[in-house]
């Protein structure tokens, strides 16, 4: 999500602490007043030492800085490692939770810190263990002890696990952050201008703090993360045993073991996927280019691991762990890419195994929406020559018909006259052959260009006036189906139809109306 899109969903509050991040004097302004010092000031906002300042200002100029600034750097994580870098802030809490969990559980492993260069921890451990005879670490010590790090080779999570089995990670006795420091730590970051809370999204929708994408490259320098482990994960999942077993090797960790148990143990170890892929040849950098579709196989190595690096960095990843063995969910949860024939990340992530299967697969996703989402029966359609989805109206048994039409991204859905021919034969022969009215015919796409409107309108009228014809965005879509439960009167009851039953271009402000009135 850009900049501009989340400060369309926030209030002056919220507003003005973005500015303030940047600036101490600014006159007082209307929503749109602040929305436009926020805009006219992007840049101040995204530069790498900018946020470094910030942050540093934040987290390390404090009373106890290691801890607030590991708080820090979990919630921020806990925000990267989501879609569009978004969460409510119960799913931080719980991220931030899990994460502090995690380092204190993996402290008992005895292959923990087996990666580490011999002495290295003992030294560390002892130089710690040092810094915190009064129970925390200053900023001074901080800085010295990131000096020693880089001679001993231990990363920001090996010193992590070395606190936890001194006792003090991420306080003292290994207490986890409270709730109201977990908070607090999350408004201190909107202060910083690097997390924007978005109160008012609308739709129903929950509110939600995002990372706005102008400024997650320069957090994700700030904190050296080069790709979350999803996505390096992903990455590794393309090597070969032999691969996997050099690279665990170069850091002195046991071969043995399955393919996903050596993934974990690079992971763990805190190998960087730069380090991973520098111990690969060039031969093999450019076949694993190969299985990545849309790059090269030339380039030198700097500039193939570069590119390899941010070709998984810009995949799209979802948490399909809790989604059913129905393979039209998994299409359902990548419907946005669907949509716009995003073949970059449908195929790479082997939701499609072919570029023409996508077609289809935006089909059966919608399917399940309808009938798992809005809770509706899909009427079957006997004849080879129909739309692509047919439901009843509960209240008078009218028909509800829709249309999927993906497009090539960056591309907006202009309604040619072809498809108004198309689907003016659909409802036509719905009328003959059912004798039944089509009420409302919906055309789902990725983007609606404004002058689609104008053959909406036409086919409308070519249909005898009393069908209405609708078109919407599959992310507004989307949107509906996840929400829609949040603000009706009766969320066992299916989905009401009549939102949908419009003519032109259904967008979210059209939609926001609509479902205050029949949801």
């Amino acid at each position: 999500m850009r900049i501009i899109e989340a400060i369309d969903m926030m209030s002056s509050t919220y507003l003005e602490r973005v500015i303030k991040s940047f600036t101490k004097e600014y006159p007082k302004k209307d929503e749109n007043g602040y929305r436009d010092e926020i805009i006219n000031n992007v840049e101040a906002l995204k530069d790498d030492l900018a946020v470094e300042n910030r942050f540093n200002e934040a987290f390390i100029q404090t009373g106890n800085p290691y801890s607030n600034k590991i708080l820090a750097q979990f919630i921020l994580k806990a925000l990267l490692a989501r879609e569009d870098n978004c969460a409510t802030e119960n799913d931080i809490i719980a991220f931030t939770e899990a994460e502090e969990k995690k380092v204190i559980e993996s402290a008992s492993g005895s292959e923990v810190l087996k990666h580490l260069p011999q002495n290295s921890e003992t030294i560390f451990t002892a130089v710690l263990d040092a810094a915190l005879d009064d129970s925390s670490i200053s900023k001074d010590e901080m800085s010295l002890l990131i000096k020693l790090r880089e001679k001993l080779q231990i990363n920001d999570r090996d010193q992590q696990i070395i606190l936890a089995k001194l006792k003090h990670f991420p306080k003292q006795e290994n207490a986890p952050h409270t709730f109201s420091e977990i908070t607090k730590s999350i408004n201190d970051l909107q202060k910083c201008g690097l997390i924007f809370y978005c109160n008012q999204p609308g739709n129903g929708q929950d509110k939600f703090l995002v990372i706005p994408e102008e400024i997650s490259p320069a957090l994700k320098k700030l904190m050296g993360i080069e790709l979350m482990e999803d996505k390096f994960a992903l990455l590794l999942a393309n090597l070969t045993m032999e691969q996997l077993k050099v690279i665990v090797k170069s850091k002195n960790l046991m071969t043995s073991g399955a393919k996903d148990v050596l993934i974990e143990r690079t992971i763990t170890a805190g190998i960087k996927p730069s380090q991973a892929l520098n111990l690969l040849s060039i031969g093999e950098l450019q076949d694993l280019a190969l299985k990545c579709k849309g790059l090269k196989k030339s380039g030198t190595k700097p500039n193939k691991i570069a590119e390899i690096i941010s070709f998984y960095d810009n995949l799209i990843t979802r948490d399909t762990t809790s989604v059913s063995e129905d393979p039209n969910e998994t299409f359902y949860q990548y419907f946005e890419q669907l949509a716009a024939r995003d073949e970059k990340n449908l195929l790479n992530l082997n939701i499609i195994s072919k570029a023409k299967d996508i077609d289809n697969a935006f089909e059966y996703a919608t399917r399940f929406m309808f009938e798992h989402k809005f809770g509706h029966t899909l009427l079957h359609q006997t004849d080879s020559d129909h739309c692509d989805g047919c439901i009843e109206f509960l209240n008078n048994g009218e028909l509800f018909m829709w249309d999927n039409k993906s497009l090539m991204q960056g591309s907006s859905y202009t309604f040619p006259d072809p498809h108004l021919t198309q689907f003016k034969r659909y409802i036509k022969d719905a009328r003959d052959r059912n004798n039944k009215k089509v009420r409302c015919f919906l055309i789902i796409t990725s983007e609606v260009a404004e002058d689609a409107e104008l053959n909406a309108y036409k086919l409308k009228m070519d249909s005898g006036a009393d069908t209405d014809i609708s078109i919407i965005a599959a992310s507004d879509l989307v949107e509906i189906a996840e929400n829609w439960k949040k603000n009706s009167k009766d969320a066992s009851a299916p989905f009401n139809l009549e939102i949908f039953n419009y003519t032109g271009i259904l967008d979210r402000e059209t939609l926001k109306k609509r479902m205050k009135i029949f949801n």
